[in-house]
C-alpha cells in the first residue's frame, strides 16, 4: 500500500512537471507571425493553446496569420497601398488605401483627367463628361488628350501645327514642337506668312497675291489659304515672290 502510495505520487509530479515545462516553452519560438507578441496563458486558453498572440493593428488571427490589407479583402488599384487609418469617429482602425500620383478614390480607382483631356472609353468611344475618371483597369475608361495634345491623359501638352513653332512668350526660347508645354509658359505660334492658334496655322497671302485652287485653278475670294485643302498664294500679274511676301517684278 505505502509502495503503491508513493509509485502514484511520482507519476502526478511528473505530469504537473511536464505540463509546466511545456507550457513554460509556449513562446519559445514565437509562434506568432507578422510581429505579434506572445503571451503565455497555461492551459485552458480560449483555443485550447496555453499562448496567446497580441497582433499589430493590421493582422488578426490566432497567431497573427491573417492580413487585414490582404488584396481580396481590401484591394487597392493603380499601385496603391493598404494602410491602417485611425477612425476618429468610431475610435478604431480600419483598413485604407494610399494612391500614387493623380489617382484617389476609397480604392485608387479613380484619376483626374488633364485639364486638355477627356475621360474616354476606348473599346465604344463613349466620352464620360466629366474629369474624374474611372481607371482603367475597372471598367476599361481612361483619360486621352483632346486632339491638338499629346501626353498620357493626365499630363497633356499641345503639338503645334506643320507651320508653327513653339515658342516661350516671357524670353523668346524655342521648345519642342510636339510637346510645346503651355504651363512653363511656352505656346506655339503660326510661322510668318501664317495665322491661326498654332495648331491650324492657314497661309495668309500677300496683299499683291491670290488664293488658287491648284486642282481646278479657281481663284478663291480669302486671303487665307489652306494648304492641306490644295490651295497655294500665287503673286498677281506685275509681281513675283512666293505668294506670302510679292513685289514688283522689276523690267
Amino acid at each position: 500500500m505505502g509502495l503503491l502510495f508513493w509509485r502514484l505520487l511520482l507519476v502526478l509530479m511528473g505530469c504537473v512537471l511536464v505540463r509546466h515545462t511545456v507550457s513554460s516553452d509556449a513562446c519559445e519560438p514565437n509562434p506568432c507571425r507578422n510581429g505579434g507578441s506572445c503571451n503565455r496563458t497555461g492551459y485552458g486558453s480560449e483555443f485550447g493553446l496555453d499562448f496567446e498572440c497580441s497582433c499589430p493593428i493590421r493582422y488578426y488571427g490566432i497567431i497573427c496569420h491573417y492580413d487585414k490589407c490582404d488584396p481580396g479583402e481590401y484591394p487597392c488599384f493603380n499601385n496603391g497601398t493598404c494602410i491602417m487609418s485611425y477612425d476618429n469617429i468610431h475610435h478604431s482602425y480600419k483598413q485604407a488605401c494610399k494612391c500614387t500620383a493623380n489617382f484617389h478614390g476609397d480604392y485608387c480607382d479613380l484619376v483626374t483627367c488633364g485639364a486638355n483631356a477627356l475621360c474616354i472609353h476606348p473599346g465604344t468611344s463613349k466620352i464620360l463628361h466629366t474629369r474624374e475618371c474611372p481607371a482603367v483597369h475597372v471598367n476599361g475608361y481612361k483619360c486621352v488628350c483632346n486632339s491638338g495634345y499629346a501626353g498620357d491623359g493626365i499630363n497633356c501638352t499641345k503639338m503645334c501645327g506643320a507651320n508653327a513653332t513653339c515658342i516661350n512668350t516671357g524670353n523668346c526660347e524655342r521648345g519642342p514642337s510636339d510637346h510645346c508645354n503651355e504651363d512653363l509658359g511656352f505656346k506655339c505660334v503660326c510661322n510668318h506668312g501664317y495665322e491661326g492658334d498654332g495648331v491650324v496655322c492657314i497661309k495668309k497671302c500677300d496683299t499683291n497675291a491670290m488664293c488658287i485652287d491648284s486642282n481646278t485653278s479657281q481663284i478663291l475670294p480669302t486671303d487665307h489659304c489652306f494648304e492641306p485643302m490644295g490651295l497655294k498664294c500665287v503673286c498677281n500679274q506685275g509681281y513675283e515672290g512666293d505668294g506670302f511676301t510679292c513685289k514688283r517684278t522689276t523690267v
